[in-house]
This record gives structure tokens, sequence and C-alpha cells, in this order.
């Protein structure tokens, strides 16, 4: 964890536990939530001894957790951990419908779907010339392998209007594509940059990939990827949110699971026999597992012969913008009390290489500017390694020094910036689900606590992978779990990944910047509504 102060009292906090993420500020109250308790109970009698040092009504409640960090204290495991996953799918009614069409085909035939060989991208009532504040619309026509129109839906396109040469930071606005559930998809793009400019589509992951996403993504086992446990022993062992499916017996497995945000977490034991606290741990993608689950891992050839993240080839989409109407000026400050939880797709647009929102003004460009507003302000980064380059791009931008002594408890104002999903990114959602309400129920309780609170989540990215669909499915599900959680912020950047792609988890620097400093004009604008 890292603690520095701006101006004596700026102070900016990460905190990063790889894929063992939680939540700092998550101080529960001896009972955990009884509408969340898909677990077994826990045994919480071990957390007496922290009952006069850490009173739950204090405000340094939650640092008794890092007294039980990584320590076996926990009983999940000899009551027989069980999963029960919860109904993810509820919220993609629209696709849980295509899904059952082709699975339905699939058992009639010997058909394989290959939506990119042949789909075609057209623009709709082309015209010689365009003008700012015009709606650029244009459709998409999706076939199979056999030249046949696809006839119900479910493929996951992205669409960007870019202007220029530079393939990497273009100017450039994200197109709202409509799925209309048999094979057509509308795209409509708000024409906001005058000049010579070009439609882009690209097939992110057909249905038949999207299946099979599904499919390896159904159940609390590891996938692909690996957790290796560093204790204080300097001994190392691989863990899991659940190492039922292994051939270990109970003797041969430590119990880390945290009762008190009901979270399971299991280790192998470590050659000394004992179960040592864990100093560490890391992630590694994808790394061979001592467990054999080749037949669970997601069919990567499958999805490399399906056609993903590929450019749907047609002719005639280039496009010519001249000045006309201009974009409105009565937008209100980008502020936190917007929510975010309501999409307005594009939310935003990129015009010189710089972020322009559509639905707020963003006045910051630069860090710089930032400086008095970010005083008297307490900001936490909390997450993984995405939320870590946050943290190192306001210390480097900003140039904090270290004055923690001067600042006293509960004094100013508290803004959490947060993010979670890439590293559980493989498992069934129901684990996310019921980490982000954990974490939402924790935000209530430090609302009781302590007031002038903001949380800011920042947006899943557009991943230019065959696993991009799967932080789209977080994305939905973020929106619907923090909708009612007043003080909350959903901070929307999937709009600016679309026109600026990501060829991995981590953006280079320019894109970054964008993202910190779009990020600054919420937290500096500190009205709640």
């Amino acid at each position: 964890m890292f603690r520095y102060s701006h101006k004596k009292l700026f102070v900016i906090v990460f905190f990063c536990a790889a894929v063992h993420v939680s939540f700092r500020l998550q101080q529960q109250s001896q009972k955990p939530a009884e509408k969340r308790r898909f677990y077994p109970k826990p045994r919480i009698d071990y957390l007496a001894r922290y009952k006069t040092e850490f009173p739950v009504d204090s405000a340094w409640f939650g640092l008794a957790y890092l007294n039980l960090y990584g320590r076996p204290y926990s009983d999940f495991l000899d009551l027989k951990f069980e999963q029960n996953l919860e109904n993810w799918t509820i919220y993609f009614p629209e696709l849980m419908t295509s899904l059952n069409k082709l699975n339905q085909r699939k058992q009639n035939t010997d058909f394989t779907l290959n939506t990119f060989s042949n789909s075609r991208v057209v623009i709709v009532d082309k015209r010689t010339e365009y003008k700012t504040g015009d709606i650029l619309n244009a459709r998409i026509d999706a076939y199979n392998w056999k030249e046949n129109r696809s006839s119900f839906g479910g493929d996951y396109f992205l669409a960007r209007l870019i202007y220029g040469n530079d393939t990497l930071y273009p100017d450039g606005v994200s197109g709202v594509i409509t799925d209309h559930r048999n094979g057509t998809y509308s795209i409509r793009v708000p024409l906001l940059i005058p000049g010579e400019a070009r439609l882009e589509v690209r097939l992110m992951i057909p249905l038949e990939g999207i299946a099979e996403l599904v499919r390896c993504t159904s159940l609390r086992k590891f996938l692909g990827t690996q957790y290796v446990a560093e204790f204080e022993t300097k001994e190392q062992t691989e863990c899991n949110i659940d190492l039922s499916f292994t051939n270990l017996t109970a003797d041969e497995i430590c119990d880390y699971s945290n009762p008190r945000n009901q979270e399971p977490w299991f280790c192998v034991k470590p050659p000394s026999g004992k179960c040592p606290k864990i100093v560490n741990v890391i992630f590694k993608e994808p790394q061979p597992s001592e467990f054999d689950l080749s037949n669970k891992r997601c069919d990567e050839p499958l999805l490399k012969q399906l056609g993903c993240n590929q450019t749907i080839q047609s002719p005639d989409l280039n496009i010519r913008v001249s000045s006309g109407i201009e974009e409105p000026k009565s937008l209100p400050l980008c502020k936190t009390s917007l929510n975010g939880t309501e999409q307005l797709r594009p939310n935003g647009y990129f015009v010189n290489r710089a972020w322009k929102s559509k639905f707020c003004k963003n006045n910051l460009k630069t860090f710089n500017e930032t400086r008095g507003c970010l005083e008297n302000k307490e900001i936490y980064f909390l997450g993984d390694s995405t939320s870590r380059q946050y943290y190192y791009l306001f210390a480097t931008k900003l140039n904090p020094s270290d004055v923690l002594d001067e600042i006293a408890p509960g004094q100013h104002e508290v803004v959490i910036v947060f993010n979670l999903g890439l590293h559980i990114i493989y498992y069934e959602p129901s684990l996310f689900i019921h980490r982000m309400r954990g974490i939402r129920d924790a935000m209530l309780r430090l609302n009781k606590r302590r007031t002038n609170v903001r949380y800011i989540y920042r947006s899943q990215r557009v991943l230019k992978t065959s696993n991009g669909w799967l932080a789209y499915r977080y994305n939905v599900l973020t929106r619907e779990i923090f909708k009612n959680v007043k003080n909350f912020f959903y901070f929307d950047v999937w709009d600016m990944s679309v026109v600026w792609p990501l060829n991995g988890f981590h953006p280079e620097q320019p894109y970054l910047e964008q993202e910190g400093i779009y990020l600054c004009n919420f937290i500096c604008n500190k009205v709640m509504g």
C-alpha cells in the first residue's frame, strides 16, 4: 500500500492483492448480510479479540482485516464449501434467446456458424457530403459460412468512425450498434467532427464463440490462469477459490477464506506441512497448472477459426463531413452526481487527440489544472494492476509528498476509485456478482460511519481479444448491481476504448492519460445529487 499527499492534504492510496482482491473499506458488521449468504456460515468467534481494539463503530474497524488477511482462520473447508451459482443470464434475456436457437440448430444439423466470412456492411442513404450534427446510419448483414443470412443475431460487433491516418490514436467516435435478432444490425454514429472519415466495423466474436465462452466460464474452477501464494516461510504453492475439483484431500489444503466478507480462498498446503501466513499472491496467465483441467478450458483454436476480432471488409465506407450544427453548449459539469449508470451511447469522442464528453463539460485538460481541486481529498485506488496504473499515473503527474502524519482521520472528503474483474474473468460470473455485492454492502455501511464519501467505478475497457465479450458481460452486471447506490458513479470508458482500442489489459500512456484527466473532472466537481 502506498500513501502520498499533495500540498499536505491530498492522499493517494493504492491497494492490490492479485486475485484475492478485498475492498479495503469493507468494514462489515459482525454478521454477514443474510441476503448475500450462499456460502456456509463462518465461524467468527476468533474476531472477538479485536472488538476492543477495533470496535464496530470505529473509523478503523476495517484494520482488523490486516491482522486476519492471509491467515487460515476460516472453517469454510470444514463445512464443505458448496458451489451455489447465481443465475447471471437473467440480465441477458435476448442473448439467451439467440443462444438457445443456436443450440437447437446445432442439434439438428452438422451446421457450423462462421459469421465473419461473408458478413457485409452498407451505409444507409449514402450521401455525397454530410454535415456535423447529422447522423450516419449503416447496417450489418450477417451471413454464415453457407452464404445464408444469419437468422437470430447475437454476434458481438464494434464500430467506430475514424478520421485521418493515425492508426493508434485517431480522432473519431464510437458507433452505437443495435441487434435486431434477425441477422441484421443497425449502426448509428453522430457526426461531430468535420473532415474525411471512414466507418470501420469489427466482428469481435460471433454467437458461436460467445456460446463457447459461456460454456468455459460455467464453473467456479481454475481455467487457464494460475494463482500462486507466497508465504512468510518463503514457500510457494498454488491457490484458487475452490479446490474441491482436484484430488487433494482436506489435509493437503489450507483454508484462507475470508469469513468477514464471505469470500472463499484455498491453497495447496506447502511442503512444511503447515499453513503459514500469505504475504503475497501472484497472478500468472496462462501457466501450466498441477491440476489437469484441459477439458474445461476455452477452446482457443475454435475461437480463432470463427474469425474473432476481424474487420469486416466492405467497399464504400468513406464519407465527407463538412461544418454544420455545433454541439450544444448547455451541458452540465462532469460531476459524480450524474451517476453514470444510465447509458448514453456514444458518451464522447476524440478530437485533436483529446477526449470530449457528450454528456458533461470536461473542462480540465491537463493534470496541472487539477492540483488545486484535489486538495482536501483522500483518494483511494483499489483493484488489480489496471488500477495500479492509475496510482502511478497520478503519483507521476502530481509529484505529491509524504506527510501522512499531518492528516487527521475523518477530516477530508473521501473518493474511492476501483475496478474488479480481469483476474476472475474466466470464472462463473456469480463469483463476480457476489464479490461486487459485498463491495456494495460495504459502501452502504461506510456511508453510515462517515459522510462525504464518493465511489467511482472505472468500467471495463474494450479488449481486442477473443475473450473481450467477458469484459462486456461484467460491465452489464456492474451497472445492475450498483444502480441504487446514490453516491456511486459509473465511470464509463467503453466508448473511449472503442475509438482507441486496446491490444492488452494495460493501456499505453497516451490513452491512460486521457482517462486520468477525464476522471479528474468528476473528482474535482464534488457536488452530490
